[in-house]
């Protein structure tokens, strides 16, 4: 439990971030438009009695979960995306962070939501380009911050303990990622931790349900629905780019649109 020392302490951080809403600053409205919408989708969807990797129940589960959180607006999105060293793996350069709070826009057509960028200062120099292309210096969503390996973890567990463990009237956050263990593993490399049982949005394995497991990159799944994209494995960019894809990939018109059911 946190303690209201530490909640205080949030708040105060929390605040200087641009446009941020403190979760207690608005409540959480239900949309049982949304919801009845995706259950049309689901019981309508001819596609789902034949397609060869639908009759699992629990891939059905899990597509018809994440649309709930995601379309069905019932969570704050929480996207993270990690980039390593190209020589040593182990060595952590980039943390990308975007967050999409559906309170007071349930309705909108173009979500606002929060980007963050860090550079690791122990790891600065360590720039890769050999086998994997060098975007470190070309986040699309604002400044970048260089910290210490303990201040990026200070930030981002603050970040990770204020939405996924206040108290928050029903609204729930679920962690979106594009193959998300491997970020939830390099993070705990940094000393960074997750509540337990937190829901997960993971695009890899929604793209890869009625697509297949081969070629499901993150570029492959943003071409798949028309996201322009640039400069990915830029941490901050590839986040951001995470979080649409996963709200196109839990989107009924969109999923009907592109014929990913097919």
């Amino acid at each position: 439990e946190l303690s209201s020392g530490y909640l205080t302490k949030l708040k105060h951080h929390l605040a200087a971030i641009p446009h941020v809403q403190l979760l207690d600053a608005l409540e959480q409205q239900s949309s049982p438009i949304l919801e009845a919408y995706i259950d049309q989708y689901l019981e309508s969807n001819k596609n789902f009695a034949s397609h060869p990797r639908l009759q699992h129940k629990h891939q059905l589960f899990y597509l018809k979960d994440c649309m709930q959180q995601v379309f069905g607006r019932k969570s704050v999105l929480f996207s993270v995306d990690m980039e390593a060293w190209e020589i040593n793996t182990n060595v952590i350069t980039e943390i990308g962070i975007s967050i999409f709070d559906p309170r007071g826009q349930m309705m909108s057509m173009l979500p606002s939501t929060n980007q963050i960028h860090i550079l690791i200062q122990e790891n600065y120099e360590k720039r890769n380009g050999r086998f994997v292309p060098d975007h470190s210096r070309n986040f699309v969503g604002g400044t970048s911050l260089i910290m210490t390996k303990y201040e990026a973890a200070c930030f981002t567990q603050t970040l990770i303990d204020y939405y996924f463990q206040l108290p928050n009237a029903g609204l729930n956050c679920a962690l979106v990622g594009h193959d998300v263990k491997g970020d939830v593993k390099w993070l705990k490399q940094l000393g960074v931790n997750f509540p337990d049982n937190i829901k997960t949005v993971d695009t890899s394995t929604l793209f890869s349900i009625t697509q297949g497991k081969n070629g499901n990159s993150l570029k492959n799944a943003l071409s798949a629905v028309d996201i322009p994209y640039s400069f990915l494995h830029n941490a901050g960019n590839d986040a951001y780019y995470t979080l649409l894809a996963a709200m196109k990939l839990c989107d009924p018109s969109s999923r009907s649109l592109y014929g990913l059911d097919i």
